[in-house]
């Protein structure tokens, strides 16, 4: 248990991934287990708060709210004034759920409907009624989500492998870009979500609110596009043009963690800390950036002089008695150097 708690206080508050919430409110709820008891009640309803705190905004965070819910529901009420407070408590839960873009809300606007009625018809149709304009909106951007994110989110065709051997976790990690068509619309894509979040689709009147929707586009395009440079520093302008300037210059330590050798995003944390005169680090910063330049320009040598002495060593032998024409054609290991040299200058560049 101690080692789930370790893990768990390391990764979780930064963790986009509802999954990783719902194991930890899963631990948490193993680990309480007395389910009548007050003070363990308690501790449940702040871990499901603190998971609504950090991941409720996520159209997967549904079953979260779910199973809020249903734990609000199964709680034992003694008195009148208990099950009043029980019935408050999951009007308020409700009313929080169905104004999210949440892939169950209109489940969860159903279960309020039928929730409402149930209690009182006369203010059923009251708190409906105030409530329908904002579960239109959310239901509005749901589909607006899908629509940007599906194609995001789709997982990758797994490559064949022994059946013999157990299957890894799918994780779906990101991958070095290529810059083929599809990563050329992956960032289009996600640079599209982004602004479309920073528009305040849901009409949000609480500028908190709006910043922690945006902040975690924002995280969820950086996680799958860990390593194009571009959306590192477009979370880090926001963040900066924002007012949170801190938020900012963390967003460019990750960017450049994750990305050794980008111009981009070292020239861009180095100019914040020229202003701030802070000289060695802008001089570590740019070490730094060489290093991994000149790592970058030995892998990538390295990898072509491979690459052609394998195609040397695969060439058949020359054919004296061939026609000159055909003697003189360029080799594999030729066409080879023809293909990445310029791809080793542009690095030299």
């Amino acid at each position: 248990m101690r080692k789930a708690e370790l893990l768990f206080s390391r990764f979780l508050r930064s963790s986009i991934s509802p999954e990783l919430w719902k194991f930890y409110l899963a631990y948490v709820r193993r680990t309480n287990s007395a389910t009548n008891d007050p003070q363990t009640r308690e501790v449940v309803k702040k871990a499901y708060e603190f998971a609504l705190l950090h991941i409720g905004n996520d159209r997967a965070a549904g079953d979260i709210w779910r199973e809020y819910i249903d734990f609000v529901k199964a709680g034992e009420a003694k008195t009148t004034w208990e099950e009043q407070q029980k019935m408050d408590a999951l009007r308020r839960l409700y009313h929080r759920a169905v104004v999210i873009p949440l892939e169950n809300v209109e489940q969860l606007w159903r279960e309020l409907d039928q929730f409402e009625n149930g209690l009182n018809k006369i203010t059923a149709k009251k708190f409906l009624a105030d409530l329908s304009p904002s579960y239109m909106t959310a239901r509005t951007a749901l589909r607006e989500i899908r629509r940007l994110l599906d194609p995001l989110e789709e997982k990758a065709t797994a490559p064949p492998r022994d059946p013999a051997i157990p299957a890894p976790p799918d994780f779906n990690l990101p991958t070095a870009p290529t810059w083929s068509e599809s990563d050329r619309a992956a960032v289009q894509g996600w640079k599209a979500y982004v602004k479309w979040e920073e528009s305040n689709p849901l009409d949000l009147e609480d500028t908190g609110a709006l910043h922690g929707r945006v902040s975690a586009a924002y995280r969820k395009a950086c996680a799958a596009m860990q390593f194009y440079p571009e959306i590192w520093y477009l979370a880090y302008n926001w963040a900066n043009t924002s007012g949170k300037p801190d938020e900012a210059m963390a967003i460019l330590k990750q960017g450049m963690e994750a990305n050794k050798s980008s111009f981009l995003l070292h020239f861009a944390y180095n100019e914040i800390c020229e202003v701030q005169k802070k000289y060695p680090e802008v001089h570590s910063t740019f070490e730094g950036l060489i290093n991994a330049l000149h790592l970058q320009l030995d892998t990538l040598e390295t990898s072509i002089k491979e690459e052609v002495e394998a195609a040397k060593a695969n060439a058949p032998p020359v054919d004296f008695m061939a026609p000159p024409e055909d003697q003189s054609a360029p080799s594999e290991a030729d066409t080879i150097l023809a293909r990445r040299t310029p791809e080793l200058n542009e690095l030299r560049g």
